[in-house]
């Protein structure tokens, strides 16, 4: 498959900004599930 540079690009872009919002989600759900873990050992 023999794509464009300027569409590899633009793909790769879209690629990373989707990354950047399934990390800080997972980050956020972590965090979430670091507090409970603490409640419950308070």
């Amino acid at each position: 498959m023999d794509w464009p540079k300027d569409q590899l690009e633009t793909e790769f872009k879209a690629f990373e900004e989707d990354f950047e919002k399934f990390s800080n989600i997972f980050g956020a759900l972590a965090n979430q599930t670091r507090l409970k873990m603490m409640r419950r050992l308070v």
